[in-house]
């Protein structure tokens, strides 16, 4: 496939089957959606306008009519903040031509800190606050998979923002611990390039607001028959991922364990794809059988 001019280089940052055997990629480099064939002859691309004002992140998913779904961050403040800053967004429908339709829903984006800094490296700095909460949001058939990760909940909306379900667990988040902490920092540092930067980070642990829980969990995936996958969070040295699996219909199956360098991508109904990477951080795609048992 090839749907770009010579000499540019594409950063594809979503592949997604669409209607018939076509295939939707986002070119996070070139700032374009591009559509292909199923023999992978080039269609078309298209560019998503911004939404009141703000830019679009690339799309992350798409509905089966060939409208498009994108987050568009509401910017957080640009002067610091002692308290942990909760960064919104629209999550936004867009038609095929790169038209926003409107705002699914508005929800929290990521915590983060706003921390004054030198100067001499802009005045301020936005971090992503140490076990912190990211919402996660799937594209499922006419549907979106939307969690915040405050509490184990998770709803599903339509195209139009009505929840259709929620999906729920009661389970308390993990607390942050001083050892937590002490590991939060300790690998923060370890990853400093120089000493300014070693400096720098030093101070931001000192400044940094931790909160008293960790979310209620990392992530979660939507498998091909609408089963919920949902990544426990991890604390700072744990060795394995666990997820949690659960059916179309909200009932549990089970907890999976895998090395925490496996990333699972997609789940079809017997097979889960997914990225490892190996002691150099080369990446590595495997496949693994999957065997659900008979309910």
């Amino acid at each position: 496939m090839n749907g770009q001019p010579a000499g540019e280089e594409a950063v594809v940052s979503l592949v997604a089957a669409g209607s018939g055997d076509t295939i939707w990629t986002a070119d996070r480099r070139l700032d374009r959606v591009s559509t292909f064939g199923g023999t992978g002859e080039f269609i078309r691309s298209v560019s998503l306008e911004s939404f009141e004002g703000r830019n679009p992140s690339p799309p992350t998913g798409v509905f089966p009519d060939g409208s498009l779904f994108a987050v568009v961050a509401i910017p957080p403040p640009d002067h610091p903040k002692p308290d942990p800053v909760q960064v919104l967004a629209d999550y936004v429908r867009y038609d095929p031509t790169g038209l926003p339709f409107g705002s699914v829903a508005r929800a929290p984006l990521s915590d983060h800190f706003v921390q004054a800094i030198s100067p001499q490296y802009g005045g301020i700095a936005n971090w992503p606050l140490a076990f912190g909460r990211t919402t996660t949001a799937r594209v499922y058939g006419d549907r979106v998979f939307l969690g915040e990760g405050a509490t184990y909940e998770i709803r599903v909306l339509d195209t139009a923002g009505g929840v259709r379900e929620v999906i729920r667990v009661t389970r308390d988040p993990l607390p942050v611990t001083e050892r937590d902490i002490q590991a939060y920092g300790e690998a923060l540092v370890a990853a400093a390039g120089n000493d300014n930067f070693r400096r720098m980070m030093e101070r931001l642990i000192a400044d940094m607001p931790f909160p008293t829980h960790m979310p209620a969990y990392a992530g979660f995936l939507v498998d091909a028959g609408g089963g919920l996958w949902v990544e426990e969070y991890n604390r700072p040295g744990d060795e394995i991922a666990r997820w949690s699996v659960f059916q179309r219909d909200g009932v549990w199956m089970g907890t999976l364990v895998f090395p925490l360098r496996f990333e699972p991508l997609d789940i079809g109904d017997d097979y889960l794809l997914g990225l490892w990477r190996d002691a150099d951080d080369v990446e590595h795609v495997q496949m693994y059988r999957l065997i659900k048992a008979v309910q």
